[in-house]
């Protein structure tokens, strides 16, 4: 059951027709239908990197975070949002990539940090347990810092100006979720989605059947990828027949492999990705 949960815990649905400018726009959705994330990812980057205006969103539908990111660096305003739709907390990131707060809030809109003061508590994604808790001066963190880990571990850290002095740091991503290691990512091509489209490219035969016919369009294809990068449960979501369906599940067999897994809390997870893979005949007018 556990990991049929993680197949589906969301699925990609990909825009084509920013390829040529450098870009995909991807939505990631919760199986109810509700946006995940939404935005921009760089297709010449080796896993994807994430451009631009990053809107998060919690399962019930409501924004849980807006970000920006440069070449997959934070940067710029940030605000993070409870489930209810109430503010959590918002600051920015500093050139040197250090997280300057503004104000954080409870679930009952009172202040606990105001102008950069005041006591932080960060909670798990579910809001139900306290995963770390500081202070705040002058928007930095300063003083001692407790971070308490899943096995009951509890860490402690000193900071001065926003600057790790001592103990053990456990980063925050702007959605509160805890990243220990490096944040929780897609599954995405090794090379990029540009490197995986050339790949199709190269090896597609368009059809006898769809040639003579005249038949072109977008056949949408959905698999899910494993956590050793195979790719299975090819399945043709909406197709243009007349042998498309089964070439582009043909090229798409190609890429199985070369495929980095999604992350989600440190560790591998299955991922339900969504590609289109288009047939247009040369010279059509």
């Amino acid at each position: 059951m556990d990991d049929v949960k993680k197949a589906n815990g969301f699925r990609m649905i990909i825009s084509p027709d920013t390829i040529k400018s450098g870009f995909v726009i991807v939505n990631d959705c919760f199986l109810n239908g509700h946006m995940r994330m939404r935005g921009k990812f760089a297709t010449n980057s080796p896993y994807g990197t994430l451009m631009g205006t990053i809107i998060e969103y919690h399962v019930n539908g409501n924004p849980k975070a807006v970000f920006n990111s440069n070449a997959g660096q934070l940067w710029g305003e940030a605000e993070a949002y409870y489930p209810n739709g109430k503010l959590y907390y918002s600051g920015k990131y500093t050139s040197s990539g250090i997280f300057q707060m503004y104000e954080k809030s409870r679930f009952d809109r009172q202040k606990m940090v105001e102008q950069g003061n005041g006591e932080f508590v960060r909670y798990d994604p579910t809001f139900s347990m306290i995963k770390e808790r500081g202070y705040y001066k002058n928007g930095l963190r300063n003083g001692e810092w407790k971070s308490f880990a899943d096995s009951g571990k509890v860490l402690l850290a000193a900071y001065q100006d926003g600057l790790l002095k001592k103990g053990d740091r456990v980063n925050m991503g702007v959605n509160g979720d805890e990243v220990l290691t490096k944040s929780e990512k897609t599954a995405e091509y090794i090379g990029g989605l540009d490197a995986f489209y050339k790949l199709v490219e190269r090896n597609l035969r368009y059809p006898e059947k769809a040639r003579s016919n005249n038949i072109q369009g977008r056949v949408s294809v959905t698999f899910i990828i494993e956590r050793d990068g195979a790719i299975t449960d090819i399945t043709v979501k909406s197709g243009i027949g007349s042998g498309c369906d089964e070439e582009a599940v043909r090229c798409i067999k190609l890429s199985s492999g070369n495929w980095q897994p999604g992350v989600q809390d440190g560790l591998p997870v299955r991922v339900r990705y969504t590609v289109p893979i288009g047939f247009t005949l040369a010279g059509d007018n």
